[in-house]
């Protein structure tokens, strides 16, 4: 089914978003923009900690359902989202702005952004469209810029070195350690505790 963004539509619609809430909403959202994916280390034992990486269909879900549930003020079918409560048991909630992607593919299938351009040729509207439009791009700067910043964290090199040490240091291993360490100490002569 075709989604028509209309000018009656485009009257109703939003177009602004306070900072605050772009801020809120950005941060929130990429959390669920970023996943995690194992690292087979190229085939040596070396375990390594996962990496995480965008998700890039969860963030057109969040995009698209920020411009078409906050600004247009649309109803859409809502991803959902798994996690477990303090029994243990796995629930579903529904994520506001966060189309699912069922409702992704009819809102793109629709091509909106196609729909917003041509709309701005319509006189008494062109101004608001233009105002969305932008607004709507400082609130995927912000939520770039968020995204950005859970991969930085974690995916920080000394994190995952720390990881890697904590997961290869074993009681085993730090004994064979110590024992190297004072076999050497040994054959270079020293006497006195460091």
């Amino acid at each position: 089914m075709a989604v028509t963004i209309t000018i009656e539509d485009i009257k109703k619609a939003r177009a602004f978003m306070p900072t605050v809430t772009k801020q809120e909403i950005a941060r929130l959202m990429a959390k669920l923009c970023v996943k995690v994916v194992e690292n087979d280390a190229g085939g040596t034992d070396v375990p390594l900690p996962p990496m995480r990486v965008e998700d890039r269909v969860s963030r057109l879900q969040c995009l698209h359902g920020v411009l078409c549930g906050w600004y247009l003020n649309a109803d859409f079918e809502k991803a959902c989202l798994a996690y477990k409560d303090k029994d243990g048991n796995t629930q579903e909630r529904e994520v506001a702005f966060c189309m699912s992607v069922a409702a992704l593919d009819e809102w793109l299938e629709s091509h909106p952004m196609n729909q917003f351009e041509r709309l701005k040729k319509e006189k008494q509207i062109a101004n608001k469209v233009y105002d969305i439009l932008y607004d709507l791009k400082a609130f995927e700067l912000l939520l770039n810029g968020e995204i950005r910043d859970e991969l930085e964290k974690g995916n920080d090199p000394a994190i995952r070195i720390a990881q890697v040490l904590a997961v290869q240091t074993t009681p085993d291993s730090l004994r064979e350690t110590i024992s190297l360490w004072e076999e050497y100490r040994a054959k270079a002569g020293v006497k006195e505790n460091v």
